[in-house]
């Protein structure tokens, strides 16, 4: 109610008023434990607040500048309730040392608008640890892939999910068929936002037209945080294909985030994918299983 009875560019100088506080909240904290006197190599860390596929863009942009310029890289993940969970309850990582050892460090900002390209971010840099500002979190697929580079396919496994989860997608997907569609349908905060809420129509007819595609015996999987009732059209059309194998948590609880990335990584194991326009969650799921996909 709040955004429609305010005028847009109010809204948008609100918004990153907003942002550029968060981005300084989260600097202030990495800062207070920053070590001067560590003769330890350079660092790079990233600042973060959203959802789990928009962290997972800044942490692997920082694993990978990390390890092209021989950095340290440092885990930056606060619990929010956009994503309440910590990263080792998700991911493997051994090193626990969350400090930034060098004073001398260099905020590299992003700017979606006008940045698209690859070049070396660590030019001029070479004895200052790097902290990535919190817009790199909004890296658009291709902007994201091209400054991976040569490196695209090695940064898929970047990130190793903790063994439990990596043992419940393997449960869940045993029995999947041969060919399987994977539908990503955002609901919660998307449907408040009239650029984004689509109905249930389109991911319909996406779906019919992959299964005159893909034929056979295709099966659907179906991740998406809606509920039961919003999805029973889908549910009536389509019946025994579609496969949804856990409700929908929030991701203010640490299960919710877990659950989130199972299906993130369930959805990345199928043939081709259907996804929520502008969504980085279903993008994310293509990037890990290379994935073919459409939007609906």
């Amino acid at each position: 109610m709040v955004k429609a009875l305010t005028p847009g560019f109010v809204w948008q100088a609100a918004q990153s008023a907003w942002l550029a506080q968060v981005g300084r909240d989260q600097l202030r904290l990495i800062l207070q434990n920053v070590d001067s006197a560590s003769e330890l190599p350079p660092t790079v860390t990233y600042l973060a607040y959203r959802g789990l596929a928009n962290r997972l863009r800044a942490h692997i942009l920082a694993q990978d500048f990390a390890l092209r310029t021989e950095r340290k890289l440092v885990v930056n993940w606060p619990e929010t309730p956009e994503c309440c969970a910590k990263f080792d309850d998700l991911f493997v990582w051994e090193d626990e040392d969350r400090n930034i050892p060098n004073k001398d460090y260099c905020l590299v900002r992003y700017d979606h608008h006008k940045d698209k390209s690859s070049h070396d971010l660590a030019v001029n840099l070479p004895h200052k640890s790097v902290i990535l500002d919190i817009h790199w979190q909004f890296v658009d697929r291709g902007a994201f892939e091209t400054r991976l580079g040569e490196h695209l396919d090695a940064a898929r496994s970047y990130l190793i999910p903790k063994p439990d989860i990596l043992q419940e997608v393997e449960k869940l997907s045993l029995n999947w068929s041969v060919s399987t569609i994977g539908v990503h349908i955002r609901r919660g905060d998307f449907t408040t936002k009239a650029n984004q809420g689509l109905g249930l129509e389109r991911y319909s007819r996406s779906i019919r037209k992959a299964l005159e595609i893909m034929g056979g015996d295709t099966t659907i999987y179906l991740a998406s945080d809606g509920s039961k009732e919003e999805i029973s059209p889908l549910l009536r059309e389509f019946g025994t294909r579609i496969i949804i194998n856990r409700p929908s948590l929030p991701r203010t609880s640490r299960e919710g985030v877990r659950n989130a990335l199972i299906d993130m990584l369930l959805l990345s194991r199928t043939q081709f994918l259907i996804l929520t326009p502008i969504s980085t969650f279903g993008e994310m799921a293509a990037f890990l299983g290379k994935v073919p996909y459409t939007y609906a």
